[in-house]
């Protein structure tokens, strides 16, 4: 409120070993004046074992208070390992609590934690990311306190595909059999790749991920983003997960069939639907923006901003058609009634071309 820019990132602390690698990394607050000017860093110290901090992201509170969130893992490269953290702090650094949000029961050690995504919502904190393979969510209060969390496992192969890779004829389905018929093949073509390779990759059992890239507010409760894929693809979609505030799922749905689609970030609109951004791969790399009905379905966009002020057309001269012994046409108008004559360029092809 009083203008200052609050910096939040990580430093690599301590260095161990010949080839001098930091022995952890912990979270950093720098602040600075609207003028660019230092006006102090912290180092959020943690106790327990070296860890690696990262920070996935913050909010500010109206009170200033600052909540971040991410992960930390036991090695920089363990993903595995991770656990998810949420750690509130003042304008000045100094923490007021903090919490890890380690692997659920029942889900072994392996299931790494990650806090990717805050938002507030009716008086508490709503938090996102994921768990080993799942989506995760959890809401806390302002103090800290867990009041509960969810999961969300990543959908499984769709029927229609597990049905075309168990199908007889899939060879026939992908074009590319021998004997399919001379409309398909010829001599001269070759099939664009091998067919085993085609229904090894098509229908190979690679396991799917889901994970929260984004938390927006909704009338009731709130709405998480994320992306959802298989492991390989290079191919991921939208998940857009619609969520009440005692955790309940309202509606799901999933957009985008290129190669990468990922949201960013979510509006809620007037008639209850939302607009949302990201990137997109489709047609190269490219910023994404859709808009969605109160339960998730695309709608079309009809732009942003102000619609362009139409600009005054110059009125035509007045013009008086030439006397000619072979125009028995009536007489024309003059004046600002009069029809000018059109530019050959915009006349249309002559009878009978």
């Amino acid at each position: 409120k009083d203008g200052t820019i609050v910096a939040l990132g990580a430093e690599n602390i301590g260095k161990t070993g010949a080839d001098g690698k930091p022995s952890a990394r912990l979270p950093v607050i720098v602040r600075l004046s609207p003028k660019g000017k230092l006006l102090g860093k912290t180092v959020l110290t943690r106790g327990g074992p070296a860890r690696w901090y990262d920070i996935k992201d913050a909010l500010v509170l109206d009170n200033g208070d600052i909540v971040v969130a991410g992960e930390a893992r036991r090695d920089d490269a363990d993903a595995a390992s991770a656990e998810g953290y949420v750690l509130r702090v003042t304008p000045t650094g100094k923490e007021i609590w903090g919490r890890m949000i380690p692997p659920s029961q029942g889900q072994g050690q392996r299931q790494g934690v990650s806090v990717t995504a805050l938002t507030q919502v009716d008086g508490a904190l709503i938090a996102a990311g994921r768990e080993g393979r799942a989506l995760t969510y959890f809401r806390l209060s302002l103090d800290g306190q867990l009041a509960w969390r969810r999961s969300l496992p990543p959908k499984q192969t769709a029927v229609t595909a597990s049905e075309f890779c168990a199908a007889p004829d899939i060879a026939k389905r992908l074009g590319m059999a021998e004997g399919d018929g001379a409309e398909s093949r010829n001599s001269t073509s070759a099939p664009l790749m091998n067919l085993a390779e085609v229904s090894a990759f098509a229908c190979r059992p690679a396991p799917s991920f889901t994970a929260a890239t984004a938390l927006a507010v909704r009338p009731g409760g709130f709405l998480v983003l994320g992306v959802s894929g298989r492991d390989g693809d290079g191919m991921t979609r939208i998940t857009m997960t619609a969520i009440k505030n005692n955790g309940d799922v309202v509606w799901e749905a999933t957009h985008g069939d290129g190669p990468v689609n990922v949201a960013t970030g979510a509006l809620a609109t007037a008639d209850g639907g939302f607009v949302v951004s990201g990137i997109t791969t489709n047609w190269g790399r490219d910023v994404l923006l859709f808009k969605t009905s109160a339960t998730g379905a695309v709608q079309p966009f009809t732009g942003i901003g102000p619609k362009a002020e139409a600009k005054p057309q110059p009125k035509p001269a007045a013009t008086e058609p030439a006397k000619d012994e072979k125009n028995t046409s009536p007489e024309q108008p003059v004046g600002d009634a009069a029809a000018p004559p059109r530019p050959a360029a915009l006349r249309g092809p002559a009878a009978g071309n």
